[in-house]
């Protein structure tokens, strides 16, 4: 059970906001539980989350009596193991959720230990890399005790439900080590389609982390070749609090835009706290610097005849843009998921190219990318010099046709649905973050 006062502390980080003064009231978009209630227009399609949720289904609805709760020990260790392990723990009244947790967690352990001879591996073919534990546990009877999810009697957690349940358990296990955080912007930080203002409850929690020593960075399809200002636009409101707060050079340092997937990498000037480009030379692979001009032509031009070719056939009436790194299209009438879907897919597929590439479903439009977040976070590690288990992204496109499934190979990952959730899960952390590091709060 959580204590009464664990019950209060939850709800002050769900209703207090942690905005400053120089901020607007607006700014408080996450200010209650029903944030956590709202899935808005997410696809679910996850291997990890599905067969959580078909093992919910087989065991049953009603409380199961008593059952193995780990001590500080078995905590500790992320195993989640019972007595025989000899890890300190009481028996306890257990839940349904709480066993199918259990399991996971060990698996999860026993899966970091030898990943190709796993259980999980077995169960979940194609299972990634798992960077830090994960105390799934501890993180469902934290969501239980507002949700009631155990307490059920015959509707098992849904998707979303236990999305929350991993992020949770993400935050609590990236907190003690987190080095660099990335952000999807469109969806992420911020509406599909907007910018970030001055009253975006993000400011404020990107700021207080990069004064918890965190590097920041946004990690975007978005790219203007030559164009600072245009990316500028896109977080005038950040850059502003930049210059409102008078904040240091050290402080600001902190802070780079990735944009085009891996193709661009921004940085703020000291001075005028202004975007600049970083020299290629200085942070991009040998890899990335081998890709040939003509060689990139030629996968726009096969990415625009695939896109061209998949709406006539869906009889979808586009518009196609064309850019340095990046051809999509967008459609110029009504249409449904799926049919973007499709035609992501197809392209994934059947695109061949000598360059790496990103096909994907951004839901309003559908984009060939040259290159992918995973080649642009790696970069970004090395010049940071940023280790996998130091680093976590937080997204809303990881989809078989999302552009954010390719981060889960190289660092942590946290899902959400909407820059609402996002705010959600980041206050918890830096609360996780002052804990950890007994830093006070600077608004």
């Amino acid at each position: 059970m959580v204590s009464e006062g664990g019950l209060r502390g939850y709800w002050e980080l769900l209703n207090t906001a942690e905005s400053g003064e120089v901020f607007s009231q607006r700014a408080r978009s996450a200010s209650d539980a029903a944030v956590l209630r709202r899935k808005g227009h997410l696809k679910e399609q996850d291997r990890l989350i599905d067969f959580m949720r078909r093992m919910h289904e087989t065991h049953t609805c009603e409380e199961v009596g008593t059952g193995w709760r780990p001590g500080a020990g078995a905590r500790g260790s992320g195993l989640g193991l019972g007595p025989a392990s000899g890890l300190g723990g009481t028996w306890t009244d257990c839940g349904r959720g709480a066993w199918v947790m259990l399991k996971m967690e060990r698996w999860i352990a026993e899966h970091r230990q030898d990943p190709k001879r796993s259980r999980l591996r077995r169960l979940i073919p194609g299972i990634g890399t798992f960077f830090t534990p994960l105390k799934l546990v501890e993180a469902f009877r934290e969501y239980d005790a507002f949700f009631a999810l155990s307490r059920r009697k015959y509707i098992p957690p849904n998707f979303a439900e236990l999305r929350h349940v991993v992020n949770i358990a993400q935050v609590h296990a990236s907190a003690d080590t987190l080095k660099l955080i990335t952000f999807d912007a469109d969806g992420t930080l911020y509406a599909d389609g907007a910018h970030m203002e001055q009253d975006n409850q993000m400011i404020a929690h990107i700021i207080n982390l990069m004064r918890s020593n965190v590097q920041v960075a946004i990690v975007t399809a978005a790219g203007y070749p030559g164009e600072p200002d245009k990316f500028e636009k896109r977080v005038m409101g950040l850059l502003e609090a930049f210059r409102k707060l008078k904040l240091s050079p050290e402080v600001t340092s902190r802070f780079h835009i990735m944009g085009g997937e891996c193709n661009y990498l921004l940085r703020v000037r000291p001075d005028d706290k202004r975007l600049e480009f970083v020299p290629d030379n200085e942070w991009k692979t040998a890899t990335m610097q081998s890709w040939r001009e003509d060689d990139i032509v030629a996968l726009l031009d096969e990415g625009e005849a695939m896109l061209q070719e998949g709406a006539k056939r869906l009889n979808l009436a586009v518009n196609v843009i064309r850019k340095n790194r990046a051809v999509g299209i967008v459609p110029t009438q009504p249409t449904i998921y799926e049919v973007l879907e499709d035609i992501a897919l197809t392209i994934q597929t059947q695109l061949v190219a000598k360059v790496p590439f990103c096909a994907f479903n951004g839901g309003n439009d559908v984009f060939v990318d040259v290159g992918n977040k995973l080649l642009g976070l790696e970069a970004l590690m090395r010049y940071l010099q940023v280790s996998p288990p130091e680093v976590l992204h937080v997204g809303d496109r990881f989809t078989d046709s999302g552009n954010d499934v390719a981060t889960r190979d190289i660092c942590s990952v946290l899902w959400v649905a909407n820059p609402e959730e996002t705010g959600f899960f980041i206050k918890m952390l830096l609360k996780d973050i002052r804990k950890s590091r007994w830093q006070p709060y600077i608004e």
